[in-house]
């Protein structure tokens, strides 16, 4: 059971826009820390609706008002199951099943329901709950929406970090067209770049003004790049690390070519540790490898700090001057 575990599961959350490096994020992380699990809640709604399908609750042709009456006759916990079963639903049927013609016309009425929206987060708490009872996971790294109040209600679960992962449109389409490889320096290729950034922008606009689980940074956020005490431990180190004279002044001014943005920034996982805030992380501007380097980091920093083991570089430099 939860209670007889002996180490805490700590939980990363990643939330953000499409295509800001989220998913991207997550799955490295999963793969660089020992005893590691991955999970998502995209494709929930599709395994519900293929669930409900499957078993001839739903019927292919259903409207809305056909999706709600058959709904009704069902429980959370029911529709619940389906949700909490993804991984096996697509380990015997495969992740097509869940992107089919009869799945894609029914999901659109199946997922805005409440009871729906309930049942795949009680799926998801179901399935966090088996990781807390494997004594061989100790990391969940998480790509989903505000799912942080969620997980906190699970017993033997701890947030370690969230992050809110962002990036402007241009960027995103950007990624969109490599993914699919469009070449973007071809001039027949720019009606589909002004419409995929055109596309994502509305997309956006969408998720943010969502009366349920908007998508966007939480209002105490912390931004990565352009928190003033981030700035100064990053400066900080950095100084240290040239042996530069040590001022305040001077620690500002280093990496000033461009080398502060390359390199990231240090202290923002401790800090948002020990504040219990999301750090808000915007990628527009740095590629694949830095930001799984810069978001490692704040993993890193969050474990460190809750270790007793972080120690702003300011402390240190002082510890050394006396």
């Amino acid at each position: 059971m939860s209670e007889e575990r002996e180490h805490t599961l700590w939980v990363v959350e990643s939330n953000g826009a499409p295509r800001s490096g989220k998913g991207t994020i997550t799955t490295a992380l999963t793969n660089s820390f020992p005893g590691a699990a991955q999970d998502e809640t995209g494709a929930d709604y599709r395994a519900v609706t293929f669930g409900l399908l499957n078993q001839g609750i739903l019927e292919p042709d259903m409207d809305k008002k056909a999706v709600r009456k058959a709904l009704k006759r069902l429980k959370q916990g029911d529709i619940a199951s389906y949700a909490a079963q993804r991984y096996e639903i697509v380990a015997e049927h495969t992740e097509s099943a869940l992107y089919s013609e009869d799945v894609r016309g029914v999901v659109q009425h199946v997922s805005p329901l409440d009871i729906v929206r309930g049942a795949v987060k009680e799926g998801f708490t179901r399935r966090v709950e088996r990781q807390v009872d494997n004594p061989d996971t100790q990391f969940l790294f998480v790509d989903g929406r505000n799912l942080t109040p969620v997980i906190k209600k699970v017993a033997g679960a701890e947030i370690l970090l969230r992050l809110f992962v962002d990036c402007q449109p241009f960027a995103a389409a950007a990624r969109e067209a490599a993914r699919e490889g469009i070449d973007l320096k071809d001039p027949q290729n720019e009606n589909w770049y002004r419409k995929a950034v055109n596309d994502i922008s509305e997309r956006q606009k969408a998720d943010e003004s969502r009366p349920v689980d908007a998508v966007k940074a939480e209002e105490s956020s912390i931004n990565y790049w352009f928190n003033t005490s981030i700035h100064h431990e990053t400066a900080e180190r950095l100084a240290k690390e040239l042996r530069v004279p040590f001022t305040e002044a001077a620690a500002m001014l280093v990496g000033g070519e461009g080398r502060y943005r390359k390199g990231g920034r240090w202290g923002a996982g401790a800090k948002a540790a020990a504040e219990d805030r999301q750090v808000y992380f915007d990628t527009t501007e740095i590629g694949k490898e830095a930001m799984i380097a810069h978001a490692r980091r704040m993993v890193e920093e969050a474990l460190a700090y809750n270790s007793g083991l972080y120690v702003p570089v300011s402390k240190q430099l002082l510890e050394i001057a006396a």
